[in-house]
């Protein structure tokens, strides 16, 4: 049953538009993999730094609260006026070297807050900074013909 698999393969591949759709085909896989593998290694390097700068931020400010541990291992949970307060002061600190939206998204891994509540949790104007930063990467707001936010 094998060698009959093995001699059907052979015989695609002696066809020479087949063996260049093969070649196409293997050469597109391992370009696709080094590309996925390299932006993966790109990303978490960039997360890795963008956490490490979060919490040396945090814990030489006025948020230290929110990183100590109690005797019972819980943390304080972070209010709706400390998220926006915290967020604030981050986006001023690490706006120049980070997106908006890179900044969201490691706060509410940080503090471990799913990301719909912390949103819902931003002051209007945090919400259309993200919105308008998001549209300038994907353009959806033209697409969606949709002119005002609040």
């Amino acid at each position: 049953m094998k060698l009959l698999k093995f001699s059907m393969l052979m015989n695609y591949f002696a066809i020479a538009k087949n063996s260049k759709r093969a070649i196409f085909i293997i050469n597109l896989g391992i370009f696709l993999s080094i590309f996925a593998f390299s932006a993966a290694t790109i990303s978490i390097f960039i997360e890795n730094k963008v956490s490490k700068l979060e919490f040396e931020h945090i814990e030489n400010s006025r948020f230290k609260k929110f990183n100590e541990i109690d005797e019972f291992t819980s943390v304080a949970r972070l209010k709706k006026i400390d998220i926006n307060e915290v967020y604030g002061f981050m986006v001023d600190e690490l706006l120049k070297k980070y997106s908006r939206i890179d900044l969201f998204s490691e706060l509410c891994n940080y503090f471990n807050i799913p990301s719909n509540k912390f949103y819902n949790s931003l002051s209007n104007v945090y919400k259309e900074d993200l919105i308008m930063e998001l549209d300038k990467k994907t353009g959806i707001l033209s697409k969606k013909n949709i002119n005002k936010l609040f």
